[in-house]
């Protein structure tokens, strides 16, 4: 630790007798770093236990402290200010960590839509990322979303935008409070966020949809030509095997789509943070660019 971190270390420890700031520092630390670790799958989300958790914040607080030490320029202490400084690094945290989750609710928001129209709503499974009900299949791409997400050494890139937000959002500063004007950059981003969840969403299980659609179809027409047969019967599990084979056969495309659906959420997390000092009202339409 160079000079400039220890007489920063110093000036907030020691002003005034004052040594209760590095635990106030840790304080806001736990409040922005521990909703991350709730909201994100790669994380542990709801599969780690509390205890390992805190245990896991506390460890990347030692790892982050130099960071903080150089950031933070006022001493802390424990009165009302560390309050709404705390409710403050809450509500970064939640905006990071909720972001950095809408890949994993896109794959599996795909995988439900998938085993939904192929006749295999009634399979719903606990998934244990989230300890949420979801279909096998949304089970499954949620699970290789998250070694995909390992694999692409996206946690690592994650952290390096965490520490980012450190620079744009100091712990010991406010945010402005035209940050929260409804037609602010951020704000129309999450809408466009919301809508381009969906649209991948659809691009992803659409494949799979249009072959039960065509099965329907032709399944129809069969029908028609021959109402003896009981297409009922016989749709079900064409459709679902269908289905399967579709994903089996786009399984590289889909590999690749979701390696770039990684990296292009994390560049939208550190999109979000640059709007966090914009004030700039926008008109009510425009929406700005996200990263494709």
């Amino acid at each position: 630790m160079d000079e400039t971190y220890v007489a920063v270390f110093l000036d907030s420890a020691l002003s005034k007798g004052n040594l209760l700031a590095p635990l106030s520092l840790l304080i806001l630390f736990f409040a922005r770093f521990l909703p991350i670790i709730a909201l994100s799958p790669f994380f542990g989300s709801k599969v780690l236990p509390n205890p390992v958790k805190l245990m896991f914040a506390l460890t990347m607080f030692a790892i982050f402290l130099p960071k903080l030490l150089l950031v933070t320029t006022t001493p802390l202490d424990f009165n009302p200010q560390l309050i709404l400084l705390l409710v403050k690094e809450m509500f970064v945290g939640i905006c990071m960590g909720f972001i950095i989750s809408m890949p994993f609710m896109i794959v599996q928001s795909a995988g439900i839509l998938i085993d939904h129209q192929r006749g295999g709503a009634s399979l719903m499974i606990n998934d244990p990322t989230i300890q949420n009900q979801s279909s096998p299949i949304g089970t499954l791409f949620n699970l290789v979303l998250i070694f995909i997400f390992f694999f692409v050494n996206g946690p690592f890139l994650f952290i390096d935008v965490i520490i980012t937000s450190y620079d744009v959002i100091p712990p010991d500063q406010y945010i402005n409070p035209a940050f929260f004007d409804k037609n602010t950059a951020f704000w129309q981003m999450q809408i466009g966020l919301l809508n381009k969840m969906m649209v991948t969403t659809m691009r992803l299980c659409s494949p799979a949809i249009l072959c039960i659609l065509m099965t329907d179809v032709f399944l129809g027409i069969a029908n028609r030509l021959a109402p003896q047969v009981q297409i009922t019967f016989l749709g079900m599990p064409l459709k679902s095997l269908f289905a399967l084979a579709i994903v089996c056969i786009g399984w590289n495309l889909f590999a690749a789509e979701l390696v770039k659906l990684s990296y292009t959420w994390i560049d939208n997390v550190a999109e979000m943070l640059k709007m966090f000092k914009s004030t700039e009202v926008l008109p009510p339409l425009v929406t700005p660019m996200l990263s494709n």
